[in-house]
């Protein structure tokens, strides 16, 4: 069964090469003929006898391996028509392909593939979630400068910035469950856009597969151009996450940092790696290509509807690719942060060096001197320029040093004793100071891996519910075709 080439671009259609048998899909699109072929028995558009016959070629493939068997006739989303009819003749094996159309095998195909994959990579998600918590605890009161604009800033703990890659991880997390309801929708049913001209149950369908309910609007079901742009988009977001902890730890194992020690040719044995700058490298690259597929499915999906399916092909394997990639990258990450080793005495001298910390001086200032606000900063700021000037850190500031700077400033109110000096720039107190929900300080961090524990057993509870209702999907489907195989038939082939 084929669709006429639509509209002005026949020879578009016909230019395309036939599709290839995917691996990937393959599996998904046997389970979807099974279902498809229940349903028109149940709903007596094919006979009992019939049913059963193409029911049993189809189970038989299992036996021989299902993308081989599909394969060896090839036909891409339709070798399964392709095969039973080779094997039982047009007349029965072509009534497979009744009340549905390539269009609505390819989109079908796809999505099953996808949710299949996202609940994958929620899972590697949630362990390196995980990895990065337990990081967060072991480092959690290792003073460290964080990074911003590539160079030191304020100080904060290993263990703030674990939990701040991870509350991003949280939200990749939340943007594949969020686009997992949207795929788990059935086009099943939908023929080449307008629907099918029997009556088939769509509903049926669907539920047999354990979809969640239709892609109701027919046409929508196979000619949306938004899925492949979602799927594509979460993976580009979610890899540029990933990217930005891998050259973070970069950052601080190269030269002039020397904070972290990235394993190496022990470490790289257990990582399946040489060592782990090579496995950071691989995620950044990884990123990059990610970047890349997003690239091409937006300019595959822009055009007049429909016009994307004749180019889907090649943009669905690309999706199907780089989605493999990123599931086997995610647990590469999870295990090199188990093997990352933190010099916690220089990372604690390196942050004692920072000016940003003369924003506590100014605090300082302000609470024990009476200064107004903006002439404590006006002074913190002149003490700290004074200081570069000289190529001395705020660990050096001494009273007479800060007397000196505000007498130039005409800010005589300005006497601090070496003790709340010492106080106001120490990097840890700094820290200990910022307690507060989803702070670095010690009552914030501890909140804070609370709160990432809990929303990964949330999580992971919900998964474990996506994962029931899809195998109670697959028993079910199971249990009405091979009941149907059950029933007294006659003989079917042609």
């Amino acid at each position: 069964m084929t669709d006429t080439p639509p509209g002005p671009f026949p020879a578009l259609a016909q230019a395309l090469p036939e599709d290839p048998v995917r691996p990937e899909t393959a599996p998904h699109l046997h389970e979807l003929d099974l279902a498809h072929m229940v349903m028109l028995v149940e709903s007596e558009l094919v006979a009992p006898e019939t049913g059963a016959t193409i029911l049993s070629t189809l189970f038989d493939t299992e036996t021989e391996g299902v993308f081989d068997a599909r394969d060896s006739v090839g036909g891409g989303n339709l070798a399964g028509e392709r095969l039973v009819t080779a094997r039982l003749g047009a007349a029965v094996g072509g009534q497979l392909g009744l009340a549905r159309s390539p269009a609505e095998l390819a989109a079908t195909g796809f999505r099953l593939f996808a949710r299949e994959r996202l609940l994958e990579l929620m899972e590697a998600l949630y362990q390196l979630r995980e990895s990065l918590i337990g990081f967060a605890e072991a480092h959690a009161g290792e003073i460290v400068a964080a990074q911003v604009q590539g160079g030191p800033a304020q100080p904060t703990t290993f263990g703030h910035w674990a939990l701040m890659i991870d509350s991003a991880l949280t939200r990749d997390s939340e943007r594949l469950v969020a686009l997992y309801g949207r795929v788990n929708r059935s086009p099943a049913g939908a023929g080449s856009l307008a629907g099918a001209d029997l009556p088939v149950r769509r509903l049926r369908t669907a539920e047999l597969l354990g979809f969640d309910g239709l892609v109701e609007n027919t046409y929508d079901a196979v000619a949306g151009h938004d899925l492949m742009l979602e799927f594509t988009g979460a993976l580009a977001i979610l890899t540029l996450t990933a990217a930005r902890l891998a050259d973070d730890l970069l950052l601080w194992a190269g030269p002039g940092q020397g904070l972290v020690s990235l394993p190496g040719a022990a470490g790289g044995a257990r990582l399946g790696r040489d060592a782990g700058p090579a496995v950071l490298g691989q995620i950044r690259m990884l990123a990059a290509r990610a970047q890349g597929v997003l690239a091409t499915a937006t300019l595959a999906e822009r055009g007049p509807t429909a016009l994307a399916n004749f180019g889907r092909d090649a943009t669905e394997q690309a999706a199907i690719d780089i989605s493999g990639a990123v599931l086997a990258e995610l647990p590469q990450i999870a295990a090199l942060l188990g093997e990352v080793r933190v010099d916690a005495g220089r990372a604690a001298r390196l942050a004692a060096r920072e000016w940003s910390l003369a924003i506590d001086l100014a605090a300082a200032l302000g609470r024990h001197c009476g200064m107004a606000r903006h002439r404590a900063e006006q002074l913190a700021e002149a003490v700290m320029r004074d200081g570069l000037a000289r190529g001395t850190g705020p660990e050096t500031l001494t009273a007479a040093a800060l007397a000196r700077v505000a007498s130039e400033l005409g800010m005589a109110e300005a006497r601090l004793s070496q003790e709340q000096i010492d106080a106001a720039l120490d990097p840890r107190a700094f820290v200990e100071r910022r307690s507060g929900t989803g702070g670095p300080g010690p009552e914030g961090l501890a909140r804070g891996l609370v709160s990432a524990q809990s929303r990964i057993r949330l999580g992971r509870s919900r998964l474990a519910e996506r994962h029931r209702a899809l195998q109670a999907a697959r028993a079910g489907l199971r249990a009405a075709a091979e009941g149907l195989l059950l029933q007294p038939r006659k003989t079917a082939r042609a």
